[in-house]
């Protein structure tokens, strides 16, 4: 017997949960249906019903404001530019021209051959 007891406020709970979305017009027309033979047996749902809707009008009645500012502020707010980090090694090089790139190995390769050679000659 105590089953039976609460199904009737397991169904109450079940419409009181529906009526903001019955409200809202986002309910399936079974769920529809079923709030409203609920509403018509249970008088108190339709007070809840009505309470609801007198909440919405009156929030939909305030006035609408601008959110407030964030309690922080960025870097960019203040006009903070970052520092560049200074780098061992600058590899802007690479982004010269193939033409200076090109240019850049061969003087390379000429003084690791005039180094590695025998015809290199220490001055003294």
């Amino acid at each position: 017997m105590r089953q039976n007891e609460n199904k009737p406020n397991d169904l109450l709970d079940k419409v009181k949960s529906l009526l903001s979305s019955y409200i809202d017009g986002e309910v399936t027309s079974e769920e529809r249906q079923f709030v409203e033979r609920m509403l018509i047996l249970h008088p108190e749902l339709h007070l809840e019903l009505q309470g609801l809707k007198k909440t919405i009008a009156l929030v939909e009645s305030l006035p609408r404001r601008a959110a407030p500012r964030p309690f922080f502020i960025t870097e960019a707010d203040v006009g903070i530019k970052q520092r560049q980090r200074w780098k061992l090694f600058d590899w802007e090089w690479l982004k010269l021209k193939p033409a200076f790139k090109i240019m850049a190995l061969v003087t390379t390769i000429l003084i690791a051959v005039f180094l590695v050679t025998d015809n290199f000659i220490p001055i003294s």
